[in-house]
């Protein structure tokens, strides 16, 4: 269990500095020299600090992770609707919009989240 959590701690700090460079559209890669990618090697020093403080915070570890889903799940269907939306959009995808059965599928899916997402909100607020 140990060495799985040491094995977790640079992965999620290099998959959160990919994705935080991608966004903002700095240069990235574990190939780059520090010096030319600052930000990034500057976003995988925080996640590695803040995956290493964490224990000793007083915050359960599955208590976090129950929280973080929570949080997935509330977050999931406003996302599905944009993601849905470019999809279809032929100024955001070109000639690479999706078909009639994959946004049927789509929305399905959507729909489906949204009613999870209510059934959370229900049995949070009701019992």
């Amino acid at each position: 269990m140990v060495g799985t959590g040491l094995l977790a701690v640079p992965v999620l700090a290099g998959a959160s500095a990919y994705a935080v460079s991608e966004a903002f559209g700095w240069r990235e890669g574990l190939d780059e020299h520090w010096q030319r990618a600052r930000p990034f090697y500057g976003v995988v020093a925080v996640a590695t600090i803040v995956g290493l403080v964490i224990p000793f915070s007083g915050v359960k570890p599955i208590d976090a992770l129950f929280f973080t889903s929570v949080l997935n799940g509330i977050a999931a269907p406003p996302l599905l609707v944009v993601i849905m939306l470019a999809a279809r959009n032929k100024r955001v995808m070109g000639d690479q919009t999706i078909g009639p059965v994959l946004t049927a599928l789509g929305w399905v899916v959507t729909a489906a989240m949204f009613a999870a997402l209510a059934g959370l909100a229900f049995t949070s607020l009701a019992g």
